[in-house]
């Protein structure tokens, strides 16, 4: 097993088009939940594990947190977190999860489903693209929409990315939210 991942998901019908389809702000259909195997002594210090599907799953706690300071338009799919150390058949004849395996329930997978209008084309430096909005992106800058930015959000220009207000963050850290890294980025002035 990889050490750079908290959990190692258990494989569903898609499950390998699903980091691809979560990027995206289009619906597709959703697993009803998704399984992870993982290990309790490390997920339950997180509020943003990192797992081998590269989709992101946030505690209940965090959302909350994101939503408590600007709404955002997302969709969510429930995340089971199994403790890695049960031994034995997980699910039984019927496709359910086993009830003695000791499970987190904490957790869940966030798409969001809209794209919020603030590329700043004058001033980021990038590569043009005839299919895409924007080619490769050498130095990326935000322009605050009039309404600012939601807690959290994509811009079209680079979906696989997601961003986080300032207010957003400050929040998350006053919280002591585990496992989010920051990478600030530009936004201009008006």
């Amino acid at each position: 097993m990889d050490a750079d991942y908290d959990s190692f998901h258990i494989e569903f019908e898609n499950s390998k088009m699903i980091g691809a389809n979560m990027i995206s702000t289009r619906n597709f259909e959703l697993p009803e939940k998704i399984y992870f195997q993982a290990n309790f002594n490390i997920i339950s210090n997180y509020d943003y594990p990192i797992t081998d599907l590269g989709i992101p799953i946030m505690s209940k706690r965090m959302i909350n947190i994101l939503l408590k300071i600007k709404s955002f338009n997302f969709r969510e799919i429930p995340i089971v977190m199994i403790d890695d150390t049960f031994m034995g058949d997980l699910f039984n004849s019927d496709g359910k999860l086993v009830t003695n395996v000791v499970t987190n329930n904490n957790f869940i997978a966030v798409q969001l489903m809209e794209t919020c209008i603030a590329f700043d084309y004058k001033n980021s430096v990038y590569e043009e693209d005839f299919i895409l909005p924007v080619g490769h992106i050498k130095k990326l800058i935000l322009q605050e929409p009039e309404n600012g930015f939601p807690s959290l959000f994509k811009i079209e220009e680079s979906l696989a990315d997601m961003f986080i207000s300032e207010e957003a963050k400050n929040a998350l850290e006053k919280q002591n939210i585990k496992g989010c890294i920051f990478e600030e980025v530009e936004v201009s002035q008006n």
